[in-house]
């Protein structure tokens, strides 16, 4: 199905169905996928949540500037209801798209939401969606938080950050540090990790703190813009 891709997630004895959805722009296009996900919600007992994209909106104050659609809106609340799906609701940035309506004026709407099966629901009571910064795409991205626990400090994997070879010292700390224990290939990586880790917060500059900095500065122009228009925002956000 060519908006849509399911797959099973499984935790253990646990298990559950994401569908993956990417509505096509094109409105006569989508009625194959809500065929699809009719299909789905009437032949699959697992508990099954559908997220990404839906090209539709269900209420005015999901949209801001343009024109608003009732009959698009109830059409997309009756698929949605037809299927025994449910808003997970969300929280963040008020939309997940930006956009340009016929005068080139600027258009915001929440296309992309999370929906969930009466089971899923039951299943993950405390899940929701954030809204997450958008950077070089139309669209924010949206972080699926199955629970509200955070993760603390000490309990996040690392993550290599391509920046850190754009310094000229990184390379031969890796090197280096490579070729302390060069006889096991495990504990080569947790050296290159704990290594990077502190030259990250001691040389670097702390890449994760000036990344939430950038990330603070852009929600705060991009919630302004959802009240607002401004020139001054969008060359601020294009920055």
């Amino acid at each position: 199905m060519q908006q849509c891709i399911s797959f099973i997630v499984n935790k253990g004895s646990d298990k559950w169905l994401c569908s993956a959805v990417y509505a096509s722009p094109v409105a006569t296009m989508r009625p194959f996928l809500w065929e699809f996900l009719d299909y789905i919600s009437k032949t699959v007992s697992l508990p099954w949540l559908a997220i990404g994209d839906f090209n539709d909106i269900l209420l005015p104050r999901e949209q801001k500037g343009g024109v608003f659609s009732n009959s698009k809106a109830d059409l997309f609340a009756s698929n949605v209801d037809k299927c025994g799906l449910i808003d997970l609701g969300s929280f963040g940035t008020k939309f997940t798209w930006q956009g340009k309506c016929r005068g080139g004026r600027i258009v915001h709407r929440r296309l992309d939401r999370g929906l969930g099966n009466y089971d899923w629901r039951m299943k993950f009571p405390e899940a929701t969606v954030e809204h997450l910064v958008r950077r070089h795409s139309d669209h924010n991205p949206i972080y699926l938080r199955c629970s509200n626990v955070m993760l603390g400090h000490e309990d996040r994997p690392f993550r290599f950050q391509a920046a850190w070879f754009t310094h000229n010292e990184y390379p031969n700390l890796v090197r280096n540090t490579w070729n302390r224990d060069r006889g096991n290939i495990a504990h080569c990586l947790q050296n290159v990790a704990k290594e990077s880790t502190t030259f990250n917060k001691e040389v670097f500059g702390n890449i994760f703190a000036r990344k939430k900095e950038v990330e603070a500065r852009l929600r705060g122009i991009q919630r302004a813009l959802e009240d607002i228009d401004s020139a001054n925002l969008l060359r601020l956000q294009k920055g």
